[in-house]
């Protein structure tokens, strides 16, 4: 009798373990917080065979669909900084599963690579216990992330400069970096074409998730830094200041900086004529800016399923433009206000991270500008421009997931515009509307992970410059398509193929006829008969045990926007540069990269890229010169206390439309100390030396030469000091922005 009911008990057993084919949890730590991109394995409890695996998403969930097993199984459960476990499955929902730290692989880990989760569309990594969270500023962190680049102290992915999000908010440019600090990031997502941007979206996208504590409270900092050239002097200085707290169902977050800069280069500029003298002089700018921006986020659960969230940002610029050219002195103020306001709801419709939300979004940008000109002998007439810029935009967006982690995306928004634009005695008017619709969806078949993506978008504008009416239509469909096969999960080694096509937004500054004097003998004006460009990308990219990516590029933009250079008709003295339309650029291109650690404290990356460029206008059809570009970046974390870094860039010289560039390249390097058991940091940026850009640019009847003689070493200091108390903090800011204003200028 005891025997049968043994066999029964037997076959129950196995009849339940063949049935359960679905396996879910949450996996969390000590305080209950979540646990992403932990991995997790189904094994069989006999042999310990491999059944399936997962990772935990970024609330720590994870989920095993349609399996396949008729014996006992277990799971084992890892994440770099926490202890494995491995428990039997006895049920299909398992519950919290709590990790443990481990404190000896806090101290040994500090390898970016395995931290790293790819998917169709790029790549998300959680930076803790990576090192990376040490570094000195936000930029030495993007600098050992793949295929991202910094340029200029900007972070470029697949050399563009992407949209970035920090806790959903869209930020209004990448100088509110300067208020997040990387001992606050908590996860980084980076999608190398964006998602549900809209048509105008050339680039990727970077969102960043900063450190969530659930129990409340209050921390922040106070930090100030300052800057000093060793041939100008004191050139910089800015305080800030940072405070998050949360009560009950609020959560705030606000910070505040203040830049006090000036604006200065050295160069000689000299212009060739055809039919006339040749001009040579020295010029020395020497401009003040002073900056004030601030932002304030709240976030109200309403329920446990509906957030409410509000972001109101602001910022005023004044600057006092001085620059010396021999004997004439350019002069004038420049104000710029520019305010954001985003109002959002979140309505979460399941556990598996389905939601809906509806974003309202505001922008205004006021900018007057006067410019004047003195020499020893006369004043000249003074010139001026005012511009007024709002956008307003409304924009729903749903997020549908199943079961087996497939997502998708159906959104639409509308934008309004409306901009003024008056310049001497020209008035200048555009009123335009952008609806738009996206759907994508992005799933997983065995070792392939897809996305396909569709965006149509219809831009309408109205231009009335001097009394006569112009106006434009642009109707387009944007597809987009996302295909990675993994090779070898656990050395991430993969394929991945991508394609977008995109339409440009038309900049604004091109309505303006204002000639912006940045030398005495060269200006730069608008053209408002501009066509909208069409953007055509094409990646492909391959990685290899998540420290050697290679990646090949192609890009062709069809009626590309390039400046024409001539001489002015009424004095023959002046030269000019307009916006105009090309036929196409084209552009092929390819960048590899190897990251890796020589020892435990010290991590590097080398990092290079070549580029050649063909360009089709309506004169001429020009083939540039390859373009080469070299970065190495160093980062030391010899102990919790105490680290340096080191980078080094170099670009060699090329030529591309009426353009030749000299080479160019910098050398960096950093320290940092933590003390008073991290209350206080303090750290040391330098800038050991540098090589000036050198242009020859050829117009219409003339030959320009720019050389950039600005002497660049200098030394940053920064102080922080760190402060909480209460509770620990939590922020769940969830407020975002989708606009974004394009501003076109000529560079040098």
């Amino acid at each position: 009798m005891m025997k049968l009911l043994y066999l029964l008990l037997l076959t129950l057993s196995i009849s339940v373990n063949a049935l359960a084919q679905t396996i879910n949890g949450k996996i969390v730590d000590v305080k209950k917080l979540p646990i992403p991109n932990a991995t997790v394995i189904v094994l069989s409890q006999s042999d310990s065979s491999f059944v399936a695996s997962t990772t935990s998403k970024e609330d720590g969930t994870f989920s095993l669909s349609q399996l396949s097993y008729d014996k006992a199984v277990c799971l084992k459960i890892s994440s770099i900084g926490y202890k494995t476990v491995i428990i039997p499955v006895s049920r299909s929902t398992m519950g919290n599963i709590e990790l443990k730290e481990d404190s000896k692989i806090l101290k040994d880990v500090n390898i970016v690579g395995h931290r790293i989760v790819n998917d169709a569309n790029g790549y998300n990594l959680a930076l803790k216990n990576t090192g990376l969270e040490n570094c000195n500023s936000i930029q030495d962190v993007f600098a050992f992330l793949p295929s991202i680049s910094i340029e200029k102290n900007k972070i470029n992915l697949l050399g563009k400069q992407p949209i970035i999000y920090v806790d959903g908010i869209k930020l209004t440019s990448q100088d509110e970096l300067k208020a997040l600090s990387p001992k606050r990031i908590d996860r980084i997502e980076v999608n190398y074409l964006s998602l549900g941007e809209g048509a105008n979206a050339m680039g990727g996208t970077i969102k960043i998730t900063t450190k969530k504590e659930v129990d409340g409270g209050f921390s922040g900092y106070l930090q100030e830094s300052i800057s000093e050239m060793l041939s100008y002097g004191h050139v910089y200085d800015s305080p800030t200041f940072v405070f998050d707290a949360s009560c009950g169902h609020l959560t705030v977050n606000y910070y505040a900086y203040y830049s006090h800069q000036k604006l200065l280069e050295d160069a000689k500029n000299k212009y060739s004529y055809k039919m006339g003298e040749d001009v040579s002089y020295i010029s020395n700018t020497r401009s003040w800016s002073n900056v004030f921006s601030n932002r304030l986020n709240l976030s109200y659960e309403v329920s446990t399923k509906s957030t409410l969230a509000l972001s109101e940002y602001l910022e005023n610029t004044d600057v006092k433009n001085n620059q010396y050219n021999d004997d004439m002195h350019i002069y004038g103020p420049e104000h710029q206000f520019l305010q954001q306001t985003v109002l959002k709801y979140i309505l979460k419709l399941d556990n598996k991270g389905s939601n809906f939300e509806i974003t309202a979004d505001y922008l205004g940008n006021k900018h007057h500008q006067t410019q004047g000109e003195r020499t020893n002998e006369k004043e000249l007439p003074t010139s001026y421009l005012s511009q007024n810029t709002n956008m307003y935009c409304i924009a729903p967006k749903l997020v549908k997931k199943n079961k087996l982690g497939n997502e998708m995306d159906l959104g639409l928004d509308y934008q309004y515009i409306h901009s003024k634009d008056k310049t001497e005695n020209q008035l200048n008017r555009m009123t335009g509307y952008s609806p738009s619709v996206y759907m994508n969806y992005s799933g997983k078949f065995k070792a392939f992970m897809y996305s396909l993506g569709l965006t149509w978008e219809f831009n309408h504008m109205e231009v009335i410059s001097n009394g006569v009416e112009s106006s434009s239509n642009v109707n387009c469909f944007c597809p987009q398509t996302n295909l990675m096969w993994m090779l070898n999960q656990k050395k991430n080694t993969m394929l991945m193929l991508m394609y977008k096509e995109s339409v440009e937004n038309m900049p604004y500054s091109v309505l303006s006829a204002f000639r912006n004097y940045d030398t005495p003998n060269h200006y730069t004006t608008g053209n408002t008969s501009l066509s909208i460009p069409r953007d055509h990308q094409l990646m492909f990219r391959f990685d290899l045990n998540s420290h050697l990516a290679f990646m090949m590029m192609y890009e062709r933009i069809l009626d590309d926007i390039y400046f024409d250079h001539g001489i002015d008709e009424q004095n023959p003295s002046l030269t000019w540069s307009r916006p105009e339309n090309a036929n196409y650029t084209q552009a092929i291109g390819a960048r590899v990269e190897y990251t890796f650690s020589p020892v435990k404290w010290w991590k590097t990356k080398l990092q290079g890229a070549v580029q050649q460029i063909r360009f089709s206008s309506y004169e001429q059809t020009l083939t540039g010169k390859c373009c080469g570009k070299f970065w190495f970046n160093n980062n030391f974390n010899f102990s919790e206390t105490f680290g340096a870094s080191c980078k080094a860039y170099w670009e060699t010289g090329t030529s591309f439309e009426n353009y030749s560039w000299r080479p160019v390249g910098n050398f960096d390097v950093s320290l940092w100390k933590s003390a008073c058991k991290e209350k206080l940091r303090f750290a040391l940026d330098a800038t050991i030396c540098a090589r000036g850009r050198k242009i020859r640019t050829k117009g219409d009847g003339y030959t320009s030469f720019y050389t950039n003689t600005t002497k660049p070493s200098s030394f940053d200091f920064t102080i922080t000091w760190n402060f909480n108390g209460g509770k620990d903090v939590r922020q769940r800011t969830e407020a975002k922005s989708i606009q974004e204003f394009h501003t076109i200028k000529e560079q040098k």
